[in-house]
C-alpha cells in the first residue's frame, strides 16, 4: 500500500467529513431526533405488551425487537445508498475528475466515500443500543450490545458490495441509483424490521427469503438474543456466502465502470 494511496484516502475522508461537520444546532437536533426515536419505539412496544405473540418472547420484549430492526435498517440505508449519493453528489459539484485523477480508482475510491457514513451509522448504533439498554432496563445488556455492534460490522462488510454496485451505476448513467432505494424499502417490508417474518402472507415469506437482508437481520437479532430462532429460515451462513460472492462482482462492476467513463469522458459531466 503506498504512501500516496493512504494520502488520497486521508484526504478523501477528511472532506467527507468536512461535509458532515456538526454544527451545534444540528448536534442538538439529531440528539434530540435520538431521544425521541427511543422514547415512541418504547410507546410502541408498550402498546403492544399485553398482547405480544410467541414469536417475540424469545426476544425478551417488542422493544429489543423494534430496536435492532431499526438500527440494522439504518445501516442498511447506509450501505445500499451513500456511495451512490456521495458519488453523485461530485458529478453535481464538479470535483468527480479531479477526485478520481489520483491513485484512486475503481471500488477502493467509492469505499471511501462511503467510509464517514458508514462511521455514523455506527455511532448512531452504538448510542441507540447503549441507551436503549438504560431508557427501559431491557434485555439489550452490555454483553448483548457487543454481539450486535459486531453483527453489524459483519452486515456492513456483506451489504457494502451492492452500495459499490449502486455507484458504479451512478457513474455510467450520472443519475442517482434507484435500486438500493427498492431494495431498502423491500427491506423495511419484508424482512422483519419491525414485525417477524412469519406474520407475512406464504407469497411474501418466499419473496422475503429471497433479500439478502432478510438473513442478514437475522444474524444480528441472534447476535442480541443467542436462545432466538431467525426471524427468517435462512443459515447465518447464507449472508458469509452471499457476500463473498458479491465483493468480486462489485469490484469488477467498479473497474468497468470507472474504465468506461474515462474511455468516454464523462467524468466531468453532472
Amino acid at each position: 500500500m503506498s504512501a500516496a494511496w493512504t494520502r488520497s484516502v486521508r484526504a478523501l475522508i477528511r472532506r467527507e467529513a468536512r461535509r458532515l461537520k456538526l454544527q451545534k444546532a444540528t448536534l442538538v437536533a439529531r440528539g434530540a431526533g435520538l431521544a425521541l426515536l427511543l422514547a415512541s419505539t418504547h410507546f410502541v412496544a408498550l402498546t403492544f405488551s399485553e398482547h405480544q405473540p410467541p414469536s417475540l418472547q424469545v426476544f425478551g420484549s417488542y422493544f429489543s425487537f423494534l430496536i435492532v430492526g431499526l438500527v440494522f435498517a439504518d445501516l442498511a440505508w447506509i450501505c445500499l445508498t451513500a456511495p451512490a449519493e456521495r458519488l453523485r453528489q461530485g458529478q453535481l459539484e464538479g470535483t468527480l475528475e479531479f477526485d478520481l485523477s489520483g491513485v484512486l480508482v475503481g471500488a477502493s475510491f467509492f469505499l471511501t466515500l462511503a467510509a464517514v457514513p458508514v462511521a455514523g451509522s455506527w455511532l448512531r448504533a452504538l448510542i441507540i443500543l447503549t441507551a436503549a439498554g438504560l431508557f427501559a432496563g431491557d434485555a439489550l445488556d452490555l454483553a448483548a450490545t457487543l454481539r450486535v455492534g459486531l453483527a453489524l460490522i459483519a452486515v456492513t462488510f456483506a451489504l457494502l458490495p451492492l452500495g459499490l454496485i449502486g455507484a458504479a451505476i451512478t457513474l455510467v448513467y450520472r443519475r442517482t441509483d434507484p435500486l438500493g432505494r427498492l431494495l431498502h424499502a423491500a427491506t423495511m417490508l419484508l424482512s422483519g424490521i419491525a414485525y417477524p417474518v412469519s406474520v407475512l402472507p406464504e407469497a411474501l415469506q418466499v419473496v422475503s427469503a429471497l433479500l439478502p437482508t432478510t438473513a442478514l437481520l437475522s444474524c444480528v437479532r441472534l447476535a442480541a438474543s443467542p436462545g432466538a430462532v431467525p426471524s427468517g429460515e435462512l443459515s447465518p451462513l447464507t449472508a458469509l456466502a452471499f457476500s463473498l460472492a458479491m465483493w468480486p462482482l462489485a469490484a469488477w462492476v467498479c473497474r468497468w465502470a470507472d474504465a468506461r467513463a474515462r474511455r468516454h469522458g464523462t467524468l466531468s459531466h453532472p
